[in-house]
Protein backbone atom coordinates (compact mmCIF):
# COMPACT_ATOMS: atom_id res chain seq x y z
CA UNK A 1 0.00 0.00 0.00
CA UNK A 2 2.82 2.41 0.78
CA UNK A 3 4.55 1.81 -2.56
CA UNK A 4 1.35 2.52 -4.49
CA UNK A 5 0.79 5.69 -2.49
CA UNK A 6 4.41 6.79 -3.02
CA UNK A 7 4.24 6.17 -6.78
CA UNK A 8 0.96 8.08 -7.01
CA UNK A 9 2.37 10.96 -4.96
CA UNK A 10 5.53 11.17 -7.09
CA UNK A 11 3.51 11.11 -10.31
CA UNK A 12 1.34 13.99 -9.06
CA UNK A 13 4.43 15.99 -8.03
CA UNK A 14 6.08 15.42 -11.44
CA UNK A 15 2.89 16.48 -13.22
CA UNK A 16 2.59 19.65 -11.12
CA UNK A 17 6.25 20.55 -11.68
CA UNK A 18 5.91 20.01 -15.44
CA UNK A 19 2.78 22.17 -15.51
CA UNK A 20 4.47 24.97 -13.55
CA UNK A 21 7.53 24.84 -15.82
CA UNK A 22 5.46 25.04 -18.99
CA UNK A 23 3.37 27.87 -17.53
CA UNK A 24 6.52 29.79 -16.57
CA UNK A 25 7.94 29.35 -20.07
CA UNK A 26 4.68 30.49 -21.69
CA UNK A 27 4.43 33.53 -19.41
CA UNK A 28 8.04 34.45 -20.15
CA UNK A 29 7.34 34.41 -23.88
CA UNK A 30 4.19 36.50 -23.44
CA UNK A 31 5.99 39.08 -21.32
CA UNK A 32 8.76 39.28 -23.93
CA UNK A 33 6.13 39.92 -26.63
CA UNK A 34 4.47 42.59 -24.51
CA UNK A 35 7.83 44.25 -23.86
CA UNK A 36 8.57 44.28 -27.60
CA UNK A 37 5.17 45.82 -28.37
CA UNK A 38 5.74 48.54 -25.77
CA UNK A 39 9.11 49.37 -27.35
CA UNK A 40 7.46 49.66 -30.76
CA UNK A 41 4.76 51.89 -29.29
CA UNK A 42 7.36 54.10 -27.60
CA UNK A 43 9.32 54.53 -30.83
CA UNK A 44 6.16 55.36 -32.79
CA UNK A 45 5.13 57.82 -30.08
CA UNK A 46 8.49 59.61 -30.25
CA UNK A 47 8.38 59.80 -34.05
CA UNK A 48 4.83 61.15 -33.97
CA UNK A 49 5.80 63.82 -31.45
CA UNK A 50 8.70 64.95 -33.63
CA UNK A 51 6.40 65.17 -36.63
CA UNK A 52 3.78 67.05 -34.62
CA UNK A 53 6.34 69.55 -33.36
CA UNK A 54 7.57 70.20 -36.88
CA UNK A 55 4.04 70.61 -38.18
CA UNK A 56 3.01 73.00 -35.40
CA UNK A 57 6.15 75.03 -35.92
CA UNK A 58 5.55 75.26 -39.66
CA UNK A 59 2.00 76.51 -38.97
CA UNK A 60 3.39 79.10 -36.52
CA UNK A 61 1.47 77.60 -33.62
CA UNK A 62 4.70 77.08 -31.68
CA UNK A 63 7.64 79.44 -31.68
CA UNK A 64 11.31 78.61 -31.97
CA UNK A 65 11.80 78.63 -28.20
CA UNK A 66 8.97 76.20 -27.52
CA UNK A 67 10.07 73.85 -30.28
CA UNK A 68 13.68 73.75 -29.08
CA UNK A 69 12.54 73.11 -25.49
CA UNK A 70 10.18 70.33 -26.50
CA UNK A 71 12.86 68.77 -28.71
CA UNK A 72 15.17 68.67 -25.71
CA UNK A 73 12.49 66.78 -23.82
CA UNK A 74 12.08 64.37 -26.74
CA UNK A 75 15.83 63.82 -26.87
CA UNK A 76 15.78 62.89 -23.18
CA UNK A 77 13.10 60.28 -23.94
CA UNK A 78 15.18 58.50 -26.59
CA UNK A 79 15.72 54.89 -25.56
CA UNK A 80 19.24 53.56 -25.05
CA UNK A 81 20.77 51.43 -27.78
CA UNK A 82 20.25 47.81 -26.77
CA UNK A 83 19.53 45.85 -29.92
CA UNK A 84 21.22 45.06 -33.19
CA UNK A 85 18.56 47.06 -35.07
CA UNK A 86 18.60 50.18 -32.91
CA UNK A 87 22.32 50.84 -32.99
CA UNK A 88 24.45 53.70 -31.75
CA UNK A 89 24.49 55.14 -35.29
CA UNK A 90 20.68 55.26 -35.41
CA UNK A 91 20.63 56.90 -31.99
CA UNK A 92 23.14 59.52 -33.12
CA UNK A 93 21.12 60.22 -36.30
CA UNK A 94 18.03 60.79 -34.17
CA UNK A 95 19.91 63.17 -31.88
CA UNK A 96 21.33 65.00 -34.90
CA UNK A 97 17.84 65.31 -36.37
CA UNK A 98 16.43 66.62 -33.11
CA UNK A 99 19.26 69.15 -32.82
CA UNK A 100 18.67 70.40 -36.34
CA UNK A 101 16.62 73.56 -36.82
CA UNK A 102 13.17 72.76 -38.19
CA UNK A 103 13.65 75.24 -41.01
CA UNK A 104 16.63 73.22 -42.24
CA UNK A 105 14.75 69.92 -42.62
CA UNK A 106 14.97 68.34 -46.04
CA UNK A 107 13.11 65.49 -47.71
CA UNK A 108 16.15 63.27 -47.09
CA UNK A 109 15.67 63.81 -43.36
CA UNK A 110 12.03 62.78 -43.59
CA UNK A 111 12.76 59.77 -45.80
CA UNK A 112 15.54 58.60 -43.49
CA UNK A 113 12.98 57.98 -40.78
Amino acid sequence: MEIGFLIGFISVIVTVIASIASLAYWLGRKFAEINYEFRLFKNAFLQFNELLLTFLHQRNVLGDTEVSGLKAVLRALLPPTKSKYYTREVYERLVKLLDKDTKEYTMEDVEAF
